[in-house]
């Protein structure tokens, strides 16, 4: 099984719960994606305050906006709101790298633009913040 994980809003808003997740699918043999819309420098320097905490053995790769294709690229200026881009990105990407599942705090969105791709779990904002 392949898992994804978004970095603001998931990751990042429930970090214990997503390394141990993580920690726990890699051991079995399974693997684990981060993906996120940001960039590569702003998504390594928050993925990085993780792993200051937590480690970094609880993924396999970060994707990152930088693996935009052409195609997305070319929406940049175009479409109003970014994160129909980062949508149309993370389900392209998601079918790409064969993931079963991806959790994301802005799952009603990316489910809109492939309401038969991969299916996203919602992410409740932290009531903490």
């Amino acid at each position: 099984m392949k898992i994804g994980i978004d970095v603001d809003g998931t990751l990042r808003t429930y970090p214990e719960f997503f390394t141990t997740l993580g920690r726990l699918f890699r051991a079995d043999g399974h693997e684990v994606y981060i993906i996120t819309g940001l960039g590569k420098a702003k998504a390594t320097e928050k993925l990085s305050e993780v792993e200051a905490i937590y480690g970094t053995e609880f993924y396999n790769a970060l994707f990152s906006s930088a693996e935009y294709n052409e195609s997305e690229r070319a929406l940049i200026g175009v479409v109003q709101e970014n994160e129909l881009i980062v949508g149309i990105f993370k389900q392209r990407l998601c079918r790409q790298l064969g993931v079963d599942i991806m959790f994301d705090d802005k799952a009603t969105i990316h489910a809109l633009i492939d309401k038969h791709g991969v299916p996203i779990f919602a992410v409740p904002k932290n009531r903490f913040e």
